[in-house]
């Protein structure tokens, strides 16, 4: 199905290549340049993610746990002072937030997400497309949709990422 999918891309993504020779060998990944800290920190989330979908059908809707998954990506994530963008797709790109590495930031994010009721066309191969012009540098973008749209606008969409060196996770 759709998550055995998602868990091959994951596990042939960079961060997959990563997790793996970790796994094999710490000094050797170490040696390579790995950040063993943020490698296991990432793993972790990942796999968090992956249990609490376990526990999805308890939610009131996909939206209300693609928020939870998201937001405590971004908390990882603002916690390692990276930046973290955030945006939602209804008719384009809708509450949009620029990369900002700030533990304010990351509740102006959680506001926007729990003032967002999802409802009407997502247009998320626009959104994407806008997310790309908005953010120019290398980085990771992490998906979460339903992906009820033609999958092959998005495609293209998300090359405009991929093309650019950087990667991307979707979680459907």
């Amino acid at each position: 199905g759709d998550g055995r999918w998602s868990s091959m891309n994951c596990a042939k993504s960079r961060y997959g290549r990563m997790w793996r020779t970790v796994r094999d060998d710490e000094v050797a990944a170490e040696l390579t340049g790995v950040n063993l800290g943020r490698v296991r920190v990432l793993a972790f989330v990942i796999s968090a993610c992956c249990a609490g979908a376990g526990g999805a059908l308890a939610w009131p809707s996909k939206y209300d746990h693609g928020c939870l998954m998201a937001a405590a990506i971004a908390f990882l994530i603002t916690k390692q002072q990276d930046k973290v963008a955030f945006g939602v797709a209804r008719s384009g790109l809708q509450a949009y937030h620029e990369p900002v590495a700030a533990p304010g930031h990351l509740q102006s994010i959680l506001r926007a997400m729990a003032g967002v009721e999802p409802a009407g066309e997502a247009d998320l191969a626009g959104a994407i497309r806008e997310m790309a012009r908005r953010v120019r540098r290398r980085g990771l973008l992490i998906l979460f949709s339903d992906l009820l749209e033609e999958p092959e606008p998005i495609l293209r969409a998300l090359s405009a990422f991929t093309q650019r060196g950087s990667e991307v996770i979707i979680f459907h």
